[in-house]
Formats: C-alpha cells, sequence, structure tokens
C-alpha cells in the first residue's frame, strides 16, 4: 500500500554530540529546508545538548518516508558516529507507540506553539532562530479532523493488520457507494479483491486458504462479534 502523503511535518534533531553551530550537519539541514516551500527552525541549549527544532510545509504533500530518507543522508554523511542506536532516536522505533522519534506528521501549528512562543520556555534569543518562512495561511496544509481521527484510532488499535484490513473495506464500500453495515462475508470478499486486484492498496493474500481466513476474521472484527463461531465444530 503506497505511504499516505502530507504537507507539514514536525522534526527534532537531537544527536549524541548535539548540533554544532554552523557545523556541517547544520549547513546540510538548513541547505535542505532552504529548497522547502516554508520552512521554520529554532536551535536550542549548547554544545553537546544543542539541538534543532522545525516545521516545514509543501505545497505538494510528501509520504513521511521520503522526509526521513533526507534526514538520514544528512545525519549518515555528517554525524561521525551515526548508528542504529541514534537512528531510533530520530526516526522511533517500529511497532512502539511509546518510542516515536524526532520526525512526526504536523496537524497544527507546533512551531508557534512549541517553538517561538511557548509559555513553559524562554522565547529564543534572535541568533537561535535559523529559519523563518511560514506561510502566511497554515490551515489547508493540515490533515482534516476526520483524517485526525483515523489517524489516532490506528494508534489505539492493538491489531494493526485487520484495522487496516477494515479501513481498505470502507474504501470499498465509498467506492461502491453502499452503506457498510450490515457487514456480510459476501462484501468482505468484494472489497478484500478489491482492494488486492484492482486499486492494489494492499498485498495480495498468498493462497486460497489464507484469502477465505482473512475474509471470515475480517467480517467478524468488523461485525463486533463476541460468539465464538469460529470454535464451531471442535472438541471442548
Amino acid at each position: 500500500m503506497p505511504d499516505k502523503k502530507y504537507q507539514s511535518f514536525a522534526i527534532t534533531v537531537r544527536p549524541r554530540g548535539g548540533v554544532p553551530q554552523n557545523g556541517e550537519y547544520e549547513k546540510r539541514f538548513l541547505k535542505w529546508l532552504s529548497k522547502i516551500d516554508y520552512a521554520v527552525c529554532v536551535a536550542e541549549m549548547s554544545d553537546a545538548r544543542r539541538h534543532l527544532h522545525a516545521q516545514i510545509w509543501h505545497n505538494d504533500p510528501r509520504p513521511k518516508s521520503s522526509i526521513a530518507k533526507t534526514i538520514e543522508r544528512i545525519s549518515a554523511a555528517t554525524i561521525p558516529d551515526w548508528d542504529k542506536a541514534q537512528r531510533v532516536v530520530q526516526f522511533g522505533k517500529k511497532g512502539d507507540k511509546n518510542h516515536k522519534g524526532g520526525l512526526r506528521i504536523a496537524y497544527n501549528d507546533w512551531y508557534n506553539q512549541y517553538l517561538l512562543h511557548n509559555p513553559d520556555k524562554d522565547e529564543p534569543e534572535q541568533d537561535d532562530i535559523l529559519v523563518n518562512r511560514p506561510p502566511e495561511d497554515t490551515t489547508d496544509f493540515y490533515p482534516s479532523q476526520e483524517e485526525q481521527e483515523k489517524v489516532k484510532d490506528k494508534a489505539r488499535a492493538v491489531d494493526y493488520k485487520y484495522h487496516a484490513l477494515a479501513e481498505r473495506y470502507a474504501e470499498w464500500c465509498e467506492y461502491k457507494e453502499c452503506e457498510q453495515e450490515p457487514v456480510t462475508y459476501e462484501k468482505v470478499a468484494y472489497a478484500l479483491t478489491y482492494s488486492m486486484f484492482k486499486a492494489k492498496s494492499m498485498c495480495v493474500l498468498k493462497d486460497t486458504k489464507t484469502m477465505r481466513n482473512t475474509c471470515q476474521n475480517l467480517t467478524w472484527y468488523l461485525q463486533s462479534q463476541e460468539e465464538p463461531q469460529w470454535m464451531y465444530g471442535y472438541e471442548k
């Protein structure tokens, strides 16, 4: 499934030895920001604790992965001891909801609330404001409230696989202009077929048995089933 694209990202850069003022990392990072449509970047603290915060805005949406690749490239080229541990700090640990890293989708004017006018910390010195080119109106750069709720639901979901499959079902219902309720095995089968072979929004399941089991499980998942039909026919 292709990466979802967004127009604004919040970035924190905090390598192990800090970000030296006018050092190679800072130069490369600021050069990259200069090529982006809109950006704000602020430096905080000093010496080994010195780090950067930035918010960027693109007129054309980008996948989060493309932003991560650029930061990875800059880091690998300019941080001498760039390693797996620092990569986890920068990008988070896959599957760990509590370790999200220093690259996130921006849903609001984080730069204004946290970087420039944060009541919990001092106003940044002028020399610490490295870039200050925000859009005049940021409203249209952020996901809608409905999109934000979907992201929150995904973060809360315990079963990522079936949560994602439930989204594919909803997309099929929208495509067919039909109601999601009642959920039936047949409708779920059509939705999975559409997602795998027409929309190509999910990987093709490996064999017929897996397809049938997935279809049945997704039907029960969408129905919020509590009766143990999956046990019928087995010894207690």
